[in-house]
């Protein structure tokens, strides 16, 4: 599943390969974008969603897919909403080889090679055995709650505002 703007560096064209290479095995791949001219059968275009469908979709799906292509800056500095999302909800979850995604996800996620095809199907053949998805779901939400929620991060913040107060920059 990929939820999100599709844009070239969003690497959905790598994503369609690798569900592509991956028919025998009856894996299906839901876009939330428009349908291309060369749609395949067992892709779902659901066109664009609201933020409540996007999270009901990452909330629902067995395997939330963010094949980012490093290009720019600007995708180096891109940590996707969607990304935390799937991380609260306990999804598989598999990144390219992007930061800040590799931050984020630690070892709870599987990650590949960006814009490799192959090492994508077989992270996602391997999460079809939904034992094992679960296992990754499960470290995915436990690293979630231990690091990205509010009351994670507010030690740590209090403390950076106190210094900032202070005039302290920790450094």
């Amino acid at each position: 599943m990929f939820v999100g703007t599709n844009r070239k560096h969003k690497g959905v064209e790598t994503l369609r390969g690798a569900v592509r290479q991956l028919q025998d095995f009856g894996v299906t791949l839901v876009v939330t974008d428009a349908p291309p001219a060369d749609s395949e059968p067992w892709e779902d275009w659901v066109g664009n969603t609201t933020f409540e469908g996007g999270l009901e979709l990452v909330r629902t799906g067995d395997i939330v897919v963010l094949p980012s292509i490093q290009t720019s800056m600007v995708t180096e500095a891109q940590l996707p909403a969607k990304l935390m999302d799937a991380m609260i909800a306990g999804r598989a979850i598999v990144v390219t080889n992007a930061e800040p995604l590799i931050w984020a996800v630690g070892e709870a996620a599987l990650v590949v090679e960006s814009d490799n095809i192959s090492a994508l199907a077989d992270s996602l053949r391997k999460l079809s055995d939904p034992v094992v998805r679960r296992k990754f779901g499960d470290a995915i939400r436990e690293r979630a709650l231990s690091r990205f929620t509010v009351e994670a991060v507010l030690p740590d913040f209090r403390r950076a505002c106190e210094d900032a107060i202070k005039g302290e920059s920790g450094r």
